[in-house]
Order: C-alpha cells, then sequence, then structure tokens
C-alpha cells in the first residue's frame, strides 16, 4: 500500500513539473521586450509558430547581429497563458 501512495504522489509531483513551462526572459531591444522562437524547444518553437500569422515574426538587428524569429514578448506570453498552460501539454500538430 505504501508503494502505490509512492507511487501515486510520484505521478502526482511529474505531472506539475511537466505542466510547469519555464518562461523565457524577454530580451530588451530599442524598450521593446521581445524572445525568439528559436530559444524555445522545438515542440514548443512549432506549436508558437503554428499559433501565430507569419508576419508577427521579426528579424531585428542589434549591434551587428541579425536576430532571428523574434516575437513581442507580450505575444509569447498570450501564448503561455492561453494555449500553452490551459492545455497543459506541450504536445504540436506533429504529435498527433
Amino acid at each position: 500500500m505504501l508503494l502505490i501512495n509512492i507511487l501515486i504522489l510520484y505521478c502526482f509531483f511529474m505531472e506539475r513539473i511537466r505542466l510547469t513551462m519555464m518562461k523565457l526572459v524577454p530580451i530588451l531591444i530599442d524598450n521593446k521586450r521581445i524572445v525568439q522562437l528559436s530559444q524555445l524547444t522545438i515542440d514548443q518553437a512549432n506549436d508558437l509558430r503554428s499559433f501565430l500569422p507569419g508576419s508577427s515574426i521579426k528579424q531585428i538587428s542589434y549591434q551587428g547581429m541579425e536576430l532571428q524569429d523574434c516575437i513581442d514578448f507580450e505575444t509569447y506570453e498570450y501564448w503561455c497563458q492561453t494555449n500553452h498552460v490551459q492545455n497543459g501539454t506541450t504536445s504540436t500538430i506533429w504529435d498527433v
């Protein structure tokens, strides 16, 4: 019985960890908070790309570097709150 209780408790905590997504810290460029999709896992980036219109993914020049696949942090945060956290999953359309 103790083993079953430990297993249930373990599963509960593992599920909580799985549902807790590590959120990106935004990059501040010209007083704009941005994140790069390349900083996410492949599954998360694919999921977010399918959620966004293509025009919201930007290329930004910063100190001579070209930062690819940038989006506004507010858009990323909205996606985290609505799609990713509510669904409680990191699956994408490719996982179906």
